[in-house]
């Protein structure tokens, strides 16, 4: 990658776990540490540690209850590990989009540690439901990275929390920093670092955040974007 060879640090900050997110980031040739469960842990593809929120155990409890009294699929993350107790078409879906296929539990709420995400799904959108999740759970941060998820962190586990985090691991101050993204969990991101850039598939009030706009998905606009704004300048 020519930004990784002229001495810029590309970083991927996503929602997936690690080991979904490696197959996207190994062919990329970088070797910086990744964001993780937007935001919840940074670390090296090895797994080793730089920062990490989880939600804890009694707290993971009431989604799950909220999960289990409104019928609908959740899954639960610890570290390399995904869980679930519900074998259904979302799991099937989930496991096709991210190459990870949750493991069936008969009780999410035994398992012996906090976790790093919850995500719920709801088919074929869970715009009826995020306002709920979200009035329920106001001491959480509720986002979402795709129609039909909602994904539940920590308060303080988002990707700009977490990209300030590999900005001081680095040395970098804000204004060395820019970010590109696309979906509301992408928002604290885009709003920490000095350069921020929402991809042309973002919704109107992602764009409206941004100081500036790169092409959709289908056209490159990552590359457009590093191009124009850190290599050429």
């Amino acid at each position: 990658m020519h930004a990784a060879r002229a001495g810029i640090k590309v970083v991927i900050a996503s929602g997936r776990m690690l080991p979904s997110a490696l197959p996207v980031y190994r062919p990329l040739g970088i070797d910086t540490p990744l964001i993780c469960c937007n935001g919840a842990y940074v670390c090296t593809p090895e797994g080793q540690m730089i920062h990490r929120c989880p939600i804890e155990k009694p707290e993971a409890r009431q989604v799950i209850e909220f999960a289990r009294e409104n019928h609908l699929y959740i899954q639960y993350y610890i570290g390399n590990d995904l869980y679930c107790e519900q074998d259904c078409e979302e799991r099937e879906l989930y496991g096709k989009l991210s190459l990870m296929r949750a493991q069936y539990v008969p009780d999410l709420t035994a398992l012996p540690t906090g976790t790093d995400k919850l995500l719920m799904i709801h088919l074929p959108t869970m715009s009826e439901w995020m306002p709920k999740i979200e009035a329920a759970f106001k001491q959480l941060a509720v986002t979402s990275s795709m129609k039909f998820y909602a994904e539940i962190n920590h308060p303080d586990a988002n990707k700009g929390v977490a990209l300030k985090a590999l900005a001081d691991y680095y040395g970098f101050a804000p204004d060395q920093v820019m970010a590109i993204g696309d979906g509301s969990n992408d928002l604290a991101m885009l709003r920490w670092a000095g350069c921020s850039v929402a991809m042309g598939n973002a919704g109107k009030a992602i764009q409206e955040q941004c100081k500036h706009v790169c092409p959709d998905n289908a056209h490159d606009g990552v590359a457009h974007a590093i191009w124009q704004l850190a290599l050429e300048r």
